[in-house]
């Protein structure tokens, strides 16, 4: 049997080597375990080789896949597997009341010791409220998780106030890997400056809205702004993902300082109002090394202040509003691009003045989008709902135009699913004759199931009129789909995609279903800016 191949099998309480097509009848939790088999190319197993046979590393790898909750079971009934079942079930935390803190520290610290040594994830997520009662059993916690490689805390700012041995445990923890501290203030950015570990993936969040903490008095609030903010995480220089939520915090104070630059950082989201939104070449002055940008804000049709005189080469995915990004004029070629806005109705809003809201913000959204996809020219783009359904909708000069403006574009994800049955049918009518004088190879639509009666039916009649698409996927469902923005820009497999491979016959273009795998694949590399796509001849390869 070819190594290739190996994978599990439940049976009477046993697990088998068997094959690849298998693998999801383990666990819901093993659905992932299906590429598992990569670290087993080295061995040939046999075909009834026992899973307890297998390297204690490869176990190891299979349970991680488990959710915390099916390691917990597994450990409690399958003897085999009670120990790497129960470092798994121990590795997370989440902590959301008081309550879970009291039983995580009795459990963890006074029960049977040693528990917390194999910790590797936790999560503080407690009202504000009630931290005052309980900061020394979360102190205890910090104090003794040496192991602790990722961690994520909010209302931090008052936790490390209200309890100093916090601050200090936090400081003196080496492993960690992944920090996250929302509602940050001064106290917690010197925590962060003066940290043991060498973090890859960093998350400040300052305050959110009017924020006023119902604990700290005003005298004891030490507000941070963007400089602190940057000057707190100079000492780390091995970060790889950071991500920056400035939007309600004071204004901000001019990054002055050169030396202020982390080449590192391929990863970065930043949150910003128009009053504290730092100048765009100070973000490509910091980080020369971008790969992925994700903007949320400022959500004002303004241009950034001062001339820009930096710009990165080129991005691999920018993620925002057609507003967010013309503000930071990303004027670079970038491979994703991904559009997003949102429609906020103002309360009380008459329906003459609703429509009036909407055509002036449709208006906007339109030029704002035209205008982004003609600076950056991707070759992947993605759609959201309500760009693609309210602003743009029907309307095929829209279309037209932004199609015209994207001459490398070969990948389009739109999401229709806030049409209705008669407008996806008047969609279906004008646009995919737009497409047919584009470059499209691959369509992506996210579609409503009450919107159609039949979606087999509309990947035939897209390519029959579109000649340039080679394959379409179509996701018929009502459940949100997967934001590639948590992917950094990569395809993010969902079940809901079925997909369709596009054959040329003598008489006519058909639609021939592919496996939801086989869809993946394709989609995976597609977006893979590696994979060059605007550069191939997708029917050959």
């Amino acid at each position: 049997m070819s190594s290739k191949t190996c994978v599990l099998k439940m049976h009477y309480g046993i697990v088998y080597i068997h094959s690849l097509q298998d693998i999801s009848h383990i666990s819901k939790g093993w659905k992932a375990a299906r590429n598992s088999y990569l670290y087993c190319q080295e061995f040939r197993v046999r075909r009834s080789m026992k899973i307890f046979d297998l390297d204690e590393d490869i176990l190891s790898i299979v349970v991680s896949y488990l959710s915390i909750s099916e390691a917990r079971e597994l450990s409690a009934t399958a003897r085999g597997f009670h120990a790497l079942a129960r470092q798994r079930a121990l590795s997370e935390l989440v902590l959301a009341s008081p309550t879970d803190l009291t039983k995580a520290h009795a459990f963890m610290l006074l029960d049977i010791p040693n528990r917390l040594r194999w910790l590797r994830d936790l999560r503080v997520d407690i009202d504000e409220r009630f931290i005052l009662h309980h900061t020394n059993h979360l102190a205890d916690l910090l104090e003794n998780a040496h192991a602790l490689q990722n961690i994520h805390v909010t209302s931090s700012e008052t936790w490390v106030w209200s309890e100093p041995r916090i601050g200090d445990a936090l400081l003196h923890l080496e492993n960690l890997r992944r920090i996250g501290f929302s509602q940050v203030g001064q106290r917690v950015l010197k925590v962060v400056s003066s940290m043991r570990s060498c973090p890859v993936q960093v998350d400040l969040h300052g305050p959110s809205g009017w924020y006023r903490s119902p604990v700290m008095p005003t005298k004891d609030s030490q507000p941070a702004d963007f400089a602190s903010l940057m000057r707190s995480i100079m000492p780390h220089q091995r970060i790889n993902s950071l991500d920056l939520s400035l939007s309600h915090l004071p204004l901000v104070v001019r990054l002055l300082d050169a030396a202020l630059q982390w080449s590192t950082v391929v990863h970065l989201t930043i949150s910003v109002s128009f009053k504290n939104a730092p100048l765009p070449d100070e973000l490509v002055r910091c980080f020369p090394n971008l790969r992925t940008l994700r903007v949320h804000g400022p959500e004002i049709a303004v241009s950034s202040p001062g001339q820009r005189q930096h710009f990165w080469p080129k991005l691999d995915y920018v993620h925002g509003s057609p507003i967010a990004i013309g503000y930071w004029n990303t004027s670079c070629p970038v491979y994703h691009l991904s559009l997003y806005t949102l429609f906020a109705v103002p309360a009380p809003c008459s329906r003459p003045h609703l429509a009036a809201i909407r055509d002036s913000r449709a208006h906007d959204a339109v030029e704002g989008t035209i205008s982004v996809i003609q600076q950056v020219s991707p070759v992947v783009l993605t759609l959201n709902s309500s760009l693609a359904c309210d602003f743009m909708g029907l309307d095929d000069h829209h279309w037209t135009t932004m199609l015209q403006s994207a001459p490398r574009l070969r990948l389009l994800a739109i999401d229709l699913r806030r049409l209705s049955g008669e407008q996806f049918l008047r969609w279906k009518e004008r646009v995919p004759a737009v497409l047919a004088c584009s470059g499209v190879v691959c369509l992506l639509l996210g579609i409503h199931p009450y919107s159609v009666d039949d979606s087999h039916a509309i990947p035939q009649q897209l390519a029959e009129a579109v000649p340039s698409v080679s394959y379409i996927a179509i996701a018929c469902t009502s459940y949100p789909l997967v934001s590639d923005a948590e992917s950094h820009g990569m395809f993010c497999e969902d079940s809901s995609w079925g997909w369709w491979r596009i054959i040329e016959t003598e008489s006519r273009r058909e639609a021939q279903a592919l496996s939801p795998e086989h869809g993946a694949q394709l989609a995976t590399r597609f977006y893979s800016p590696s994979y060059h796509l605007e550069e191939r001849q997708v029917d050959g390869q």
